[in-house]
C-alpha cells in the first residue's frame, strides 16, 4: 500500500492507518529516528507499506531519488539505508525555435530543468529577444538517470549544445579538465 505524505501529516499519523499497537508504533518510531529524522517528511514524500497476511512486514520511505530507507518488521526491527542503483543514458534532441527557445523545448518534450541549464549555458553569448530567430536550430544532448521500477527520471549535466543562427553556431561541449573536473 503507498501512502503520500500530505500537509500536517506524521509518519505517526500514518501508522495509525494500520493496526499497530502503541508500544510497536513506538518502537518503530524511535528505530527509524536512530537513522532518519522523521521530521524531515515532506509533502508528496511517498511511503511504501508492505503487507502480508494482514501483517505490515516492511516499511520503505523513498528519501530521494536514488536512497530508500527500508524498515523490516518480520522480526525485530531493522531499518537500513539502501542506495539504489542508478543507470545513466544520454537523450539527444534537435528542433527549431518557431516561438521560444523555451516553449518549443517543452513542445520537444525537453525537461523542464534541461532547457533552464541551456539558457543558462547560452545567456552569456545570446541576448534571447536579438539573437533568436524563427528557425534558429537547437541542439542539445543531456544525461538522464532512473532507477528501476521507477517512473520518474532525474536529470544530470548536458553533455553537447548547439545553437545555429543564421549560418553561426554556439557549440558547448562537457568535458573533463587535466584536474579532474568536469566543466
Amino acid at each position: 500500500r503507498i501512502i503520500i505524505v500530505k500537509k500536517g501529516q506524521t509518519f505517526s499519523s500514518i501508522l495509525d492507518n494500520f493496526d499497530f499497537e502503541n508500544k510497536r508504533k513506538f518502537e518503530i518510531i524511535n528505530a527509524i529516528n536512530n537513522v532518519f529524522d522523521l521530521r524531515e517528511l515532506k509533502i508528496n514524500q511517498k511511503i511504501i507499506f508492505i503487507i502480508a497476511e494482514q501483517n505490515v512486514e516492511k516499511i520503505i520511505l523513498e528519501l530521494d531519488f536514488s536512497t530508500n530507507l527500508e524498515v523490516d518488521l518480520k522480526t525485530n526491527i531493522k531499518v537500513e539505508k539502501k542506495e539504489l542503483r542508478i543507470t545513466s543514458e544520454v537523450d539527444s534532441k534537435q528542433y527549431l525555435i518557431t516561438n521560444s527557445l523555451y516553449a518549443d523545448g517543452i513542445k520537444n518534450n525537453i525537461p523542464n530543468q534541461i532547457l533552464y541549464k541551456l539558457i543558462q549555458l547560452f545567456s552569456f553569448d545570446l541576448d534571447f529577444q536579438r539573437d533568436i530567430r524563427k528557425n534558429t536550430k537547437v541542439s542539445v544532448s543531456y544525461e538522464r538517470k532512473s532507477v528501476k521500477n521507477k517512473k520518474e527520471h532525474s536529470f544530470g549535466d548536458i553533455e553537447y549544445a548547439q545553437i545555429i543562427i543564421e549560418n553561426k553556431t554556439l557549440e558547448y561541449f562537457k568535458f573533463i579538465t587535466d584536474e579532474g573536473f568536469a566543466d
